[in-house]
């Protein structure tokens, strides 16, 4: 069996038609969870990039990892560079007789996190600038010509692939051929927990009809739809070569982004904060040879459980620990859930964050350094402008009534909210294996302007 990681930087699960999003921004990806399951509540290991593909690839939460910011513009920044004993996927399949090949320009990041290229025996970045960091963000079509070539040349031996694909990172200017909506056509309006109206998946009416906005919007679709199109490439060409039948496909992304959701104006289109807009991915599954009884699953996953399952497609055994589990036993039916709980961390600006989430309810705990406010002088001193408010510093919603996390709860149930965040405690002692990587002076580094976004 061979496997292909297809991740789509920046791509909200909820904008993939096949995720219930009433425009048909994925034909591609569709086609491929109806020969699979998709997964639709899928948490991130962080709302930023090199963190999440951290996770992703190691199947370790951050705090297990230590890779906790985003150092993609800091030169030497290598107490943020995972341990060199941790394992990749990549280093598994090699060692287990894979040819492996990525297709990413991760490496690219001033930073050079050398865990995303170990394991590797091909590597492909497309990159156009040694020294810049946006001119490695390319478009598929810059990547789709060395793919083929590289499954045609290879066809015929057992691989493992990556491919990273920019095209839903901002700016979001899909191609002509994929500006597909120019107004607010098939968005779902409805009235949110706090009085509001919203279009699903998009936020308050009256912020995305704001015709810049809805340019932006409609532009982040458009490219939801270029990306899709290159993975349908890439199925073509797998079909064209007859190996399409012996190659599993696995589809998700690094984080998602806000739209119009944000608690102020200034708080949109970007990938801040640990809301459900930047914390909600795909994972969409197709493996031959299964048969998913499960096409759709609510089931409660995070990144962390996507190198347990390319271990479990490929029978791999992961020479270390691991802090997630295999998807294939609910695509089989066998299983319903994972676990109970999931737990999540990022930063909103630069406030750390942690929640906790069920089926139901989702609690969330901003750690900012106090006092606030000399932290936000300093922070201004060094040229960041500061125009987001400073945040609760807990956070309750009801998941079933309030998906748009609009209405915190947090004094209006307190008794629930101490219960979540017992569970949130006792959630990271179980897994955190080690000392708490939010200690004061990495804290500081983060505040301070080296979490850098992307």
């Amino acid at each position: 069996m061979n496997l292909i990681l297809i991740a789509i930087d920046a791509c909200r699960g909820d904008h993939l038609h096949c995720n219930g999003y009433p425009r048909e921004t994925s034909p591609c990806i569709d086609q491929l969870a109806a020969e699979g399951s998709t997964f639709t509540d899928v948490t991130p290991a962080w709302p930023y990039t090199a963190i999440s593909y951290t996770s992703m690839i190691t199947g370790w939460y951050p705090f297990n990892h230590k890779m906790i910011a985003n150092p993609h513009g800091v030169h030497n920044a290598n107490d943020f560079l995972l341990d060199e004993t941790i394992w990749s996927i990549a280093q598994v399949a090699l060692d287990a007789g894979y040819r492996t090949a990525s297709f990413d320009s991760l490496l690219s990041f001033w930073s050079h996190s050398k865990q995303f290229v170990r394991g590797y025996q091909h590597l492909f970045n497309p990159t156009t600038d040694s020294k810049g960091v946006s001119k490695s963000q390319l478009p598929a079509e810059a990547y789709i010509g060395e793919i083929t070539h590289w499954l045609e040349r290879f066809k015929d031996e057992k691989f493992f692939m990556f491919v990273h694909y920019w095209d839903t990172h901002q700016p979001f200017v899909p191609p002509e051929r994929f500006k597909r909506w120019t107004g607010t056509e098939g968005w779902k309006l409805r009235t949110a927990a706090d009085g509001v109206e919203v279009y699903e998946g998009v936020g308050p009416k009256a912020k995305a009809e704001e015709p810049k906005n809805l340019e932006t919007i409609n532009g982040y679709d458009g490219e939801v739809l270029h990306a899709d199109h290159y993975v349908g490439e890439i199925v073509k060409c797998l079909k064209a070569q007859g190996i399409y039948d012996d190659t599993a496909i696995i589809v998700t992304a690094d984080h998602g982004e806000l739209m119009v959701e944000g608690p102020v104006d200034s708080v949109k289109f970007c990938m801040t904060g640990t809301w459900h807009p930047t914390m909600n991915i795909p994972l969409v599954v197709r493996v031959p040879g299964i048969d998913a009884k499960v096409k759709t699953s609510k089931a409660l996953m995070h990144h962390v459980d996507i190198a347990p399952t390319l271990c479990d497609v490929l029978g791999l055994e992961w020479p270390d620990v691991l802090d997630g589990e295999s998807v294939l036993p609910i695509m089989r039916g066998e299983k319903d859930k994972l676990r109970d709980a999931v737990i999540g961390m990022g930063t909103y600006g630069h406030v750390p964050q942690r929640f906790i989430k069920t089926a139901d309810h989702k609690f969330m705990v901003n750690l900012r350094p106090e006092p606030y406010a000399e932290q936000l002088e300093r922070l201004m001193k060094t040229g960041w402008r500061i125009l987001w408010p400073d945040p609760p510093k807990v956070e309750l919603t009801d998941r079933k009534t309030d998906p748009e996390e609009r209405k915190n709860l947090a004094e209006e149930r307190p008794d629930l909210a101490k219960k979540m965040a017992q569970l949130l405690d006792e959630e990271l002692k179980a897994k955190m294996r080690g000392p708490d990587p939010f200690r004061p002076e990495m804290r500081e580094r983060i505040w301070m302007g080296e979490s850098l976004w992307n």
